[in-house]
Parts: structure tokens; C-alpha cells; sequence
């Protein structure tokens, strides 16, 4: 079973008061399956599109995780409820802090403005990994142009064997040399080794599948049209696995997929 979403929040207020690190992926991703945030009501606006707007660019935001003490805490104010997932599209770019109280008796975690919009980030991971995992199994994608949006998607992270490869003679991008992951179909498919976070790299970087061999990976960040250019392009390899050790379930696609969505078809 997984821990409250208070004990990650206390965690981490403990590390921090200590002066350590935080695992900030990790508790993003607890604080986006939460769907009971609540703040002050009379701190929601509406963006330029009409949609929620949690505080303006420079503000600090406070954020509580259940209604008790959201109740305890504002004395009484009118309050809005939020999923973690609609918080990362609600808070504003250029956010200053974002405070989030756990308990009464505690100072809240207090997150800063680079953490901040490390969090927003999360709203599209999930939607890539949302729409990945609906591609692998064929259900309806349930979005607006899909390929455009994993062609968007900046945070893509590769990891390469060797280095970045040879220049190619006629000048054009140098081909990367993809570290590859185990084929999750078990079907012994050369996959290159992808990812959505920073998270899902460091786990494939500890596990032991890939330490065997692999002394030498360098990470790698593309954005969507330069990774699915290098596994088109790469007669090498059968394809692609998307976070092939987690946090999230593995996703293997074969590399013609990755000519669909280059094309859009």
C-alpha cells in the first residue's frame, strides 16, 4: 500500500529541514494521483482561455491536502477543490512558491519557483505517457492531433552507448548510439532505451539490466521530432521502449510506429 500523500510531504519537509535533497519526481508523481487538494476560493481566477487559474505569475500559493485541515487552516473560507493534476495546469508560469500544508501542526514544504515549474512540467509527461499507453493498446487516443503532441514534447531522454556517434558524411545530424533495454514483449526485439522524466532514466540507469555492459551511458535530452527521427532512421534496432523500468508501465513500440508519427498517418 502507498504512503498518504501527507507522509511524502512530511518526508520531504524533514529532508529538507535537514538540508537534504528531495526526490522531486518521485513526489510529483505521488502529488499528481491526489485528488483532494484544496485552496482558498477567493484565490481562483480564470486564465486567458477561461480555463482555472490557481494565483497570478509571482505569487506564492498555498495548497492544502485535505478539506479538514484546509477548514482548519483558512477559518472558515469558501474553498475550491483540486486534483494534483489539475493543479500542474492551474498554477501560472513564473509562479514564485508554491506552499503545500500537511499538517496543522507543521510548517508546510515549501516548494520554489524552478521546483515549481519542474511540478507544471508533469502535466505533459503524463499526457505522453498517457497517450503511449493507448497506442499500445490500441484504445482510442482520445485527443486532438496525438502525433503532434509527443512531436512537441521537449522532455524526452535517451541514453547512448559510447557517446553520440560519428558525423555522418553528408554533414547531417550525427546518428546517437541508443543504449539498448530489454524488449518487455519478451520477444527479443532490439528496443532502444527512452524516457519521459528524469525519474525513469535513473531507474534504468540503477537496474541491473542495464548496468551489464553499459559503463559508458551519457543521457541524452530531445525534443519529440529528434527523437523519433533517430529511431526511423536507425535500421539497428527493431524500436523503442519507453521507460522500460518504470515508475509508470513499460511501453514498447515497433519503429515503424515512429515513421507514423513522424508523418502524422
Amino acid at each position: 500500500m502507498e504512503a498518504p500523500i501527507s507522509e511524502w510531504l512530511n518526508r520531504c519537509a524533514a529532508a529538507r529541514t535537514a538540508g537534504n535533497s528531495i526526490p522531486e519526481a518521485s513526489l510529483f508523481r505521488h502529488m499528481l494521483t491526489h485528488e483532494s487538494f484544496f485552496s482558498a476560493a477567493s484565490v481562483v481566477s480564470a486564465d486567458a482561455e477561461g480555463a482555472p487559474a490557481l494565483g497570478a505569475p509571482g505569487d506564492t500559493v498555498d495548497v492544502f491536502c485535505s478539506e479538514e485541515l484546509a477548514a482548519e487552516l483558512l477559518a472558515g473560507e469558501e474553498l475550491q477543490q483540486w486534483s494534483g493534476l489539475q493543479i500542474t495546469a492551474a498554477l501560472a508560469d513564473g509562479t514564485a512558491e508554491l506552499r503545500i500544508f500537511f499538517d496543522a501542526n507543521t510548517d508546510p514544504l515549501v516548494l520554489c519557483d524552478t521546483e515549481v515549474a519542474h511540478f507544471r512540467s508533469f502535466l505533459q509527461v503524463t499526457v505522453v505517457e498517457t497517450l503511449l499507453s493507448r497506442m499500445q493498446t490500441g484504445e482510442d487516443l482520445a485527443i486532438d492531433q496525438p502525433f503532434s503532441r509527443l512531436l512537441a514534447f521537449s522532455g524526452w531522454m535517451t541514453v547512448c552507448a559510447g557517446g553520440h556517434g560519428q558525423p555522418s558524411p553528408d554533414g547531417q545530424t550525427p546518428p546517437l548510439k541508443l543504449a539498448l533495454a530489454p524488449d518487455v514483449g519478451g520477444e527479443g526485439r532490439r528496443l532502444a532505451a527512452v524516457f519521459t522524466s528524469e525519474d525513469a532514466l535513473q531507474l534504468f540507469i540503477v537496474s541491473r539490466e542495464s548496468a551489464r555492459g553499459s559503463d559508458d551511458l551519457v543521457s541524452v535530452r530531445l525534443n519529440g521530432r529528434e527523437l523519433f527521427e533517430q529511431i526511423a532512421s536507425n535500421g539497428e534496432i527493431d524500436g523503442l521502449v519507453v521507460n522500460a523500468c518504470g515508475p509508470v508501465p513499460p511501453v514498447a513500440l515497433a519503429r515503424e510506429v515512429a515513421e507514423v508519427v513522424l508523418t502524422g498517418d
